[in-house]
């Protein structure tokens, strides 16, 4: 049955979409659910929102499949493949947990800078502002045992507010 259907893709493709031929392959990209409609590129190029049927150049390729699940965040796929003149693949897409798109994360490493900038200078405040938002990143890596360092440094300045966070401690 599977081969059955990858054969009738495969004819409906080099047949129907006219733009194909022995040069070029064939790709379907499927989804089901919250992929509907996620915009779907290869090798940077849009091709169409899921799902989508296309010809595509032989050669190695890469899927790219991103939803928007809000103003700072997204869901994708992504997975690279090789197809060769007149071959035909199904790709079954399946989009990843929720993440900060890259509007956040520029965002969120422009404000890390910013506080680094003055906490660097010496300004208490600026320690503990850092301190929290590193705590609560979800974009820097390492960003509690940083914050950590920061709330130490903080109370060391003599920062009340880190003072009583670490007193609680």
């Amino acid at each position: 049955m599977r081969k059955t259907v990858l054969l009738a893709f495969t004819v409906a493709a080099v047949g129907g979409l006219g733009q194909v031929h022995a040069q070029t392959a064939a790709v379907r990209i499927a989804c089901e659910g919250e992929a509907v409609g996620a915009v779907v590129t290869l090798n940077g190029r849009l091709i169409g929102d899921c799902p989508v049927d296309a010809a595509v150049p032989p050669g190695k390729l890469t899927l790219r499949a991103l939803r928007r699940t809000g103003p700072d965040t997204e869901r994708s796929f992504e997975q690279e493949f090789v197809l060769g003149a007149g071959a035909a693949k199904k790709i079954e897409v399946v989009l990843g947990r929720e993440r900060p798109n890259e509007a956040a994360v520029e965002r969120e490493r422009q404000t890390v800078a910013a506080l680094q900038s003055r906490a660097e200078a010496g300004d208490s405040a600026a320690m503990m502002d850092l301190s929290r938002h590193l705590a609560t990143s979800k974009v820097a890596e390492d960003g509690r045992e940083r914050s950590f360092q920061w709330l130490k440094r903080a109370a060391e300045a003599k920062n009340v507010a880190a003072l009583t966070t670490l007193a609680a401690e």
